[in-house]
């Protein structure tokens, strides 16, 4: 897989300009459980198949990559987390409140250096039928320069 070299020159603004978008990626300030002042964030969009649709959005920290969910997430799907360019699959470490899946961890570095980052969920435990192991992915090319902005403004 040849990668193509991506811009890592910081975008300009600075902690009282935010939100600073670049494509899907947005720096804003967070109500984070974890007390990061802020995150990295993406807009919603749709994941699943009918009757087990949820709107699914991404907020990174430096300690936490989080996939966030409008439905209840499945913590006993097959085969459910994260795989960053084809790598192995990186489990949730938890599920936060029924729908946000924690994945703790130094993952900017690796997100920065861009590709694809491929999401796999269930939805609706509690249902009798239970949903699928969902896929859904995101390009993460436009974070070459998200996360060096990110970690000057945020120093």
């Amino acid at each position: 897989l040849s990668k193509r070299k991506l811009s890592s020159k910081r975008l300009k603004g600075s902690k009282s300009d935010l939100p600073i978008s670049h494509g899907i990626w947005k720096i804003m300030l967070s109500d984070a459980p974890d007390g990061s002042s802020m995150v990295i964030a993406t807009p919603t969009w749709e994941m699943g198949e009918d009757g087990y649709m949820s709107q699914v959005w991404l907020t990174f920290t430096e300690s936490q990559l989080i996939v966030n969910s409008s439905s209840d997430i499945d913590p006993n799907a097959d085969h459910s987390g994260i795989r960053i360019n084809d790598g192995d699959l990186i489990p949730f470490s938890r599920i936060d409140g029924k729908n946000t899946g924690v994945i703790e961890g130094k993952w900017l570095d690796s997100l920065s250096s861009g590709g694809v980052m491929d999401i796999y969920m269930g939805f609706f435990p509690d249902r009798k039928q239970r949903s699928g192991t969902y896929k859904s992915d995101v390009v993460l090319d436009g974070l070459s320069r998200v996360v060096p902005t990110y970690r000057r403004i945020n120093n």
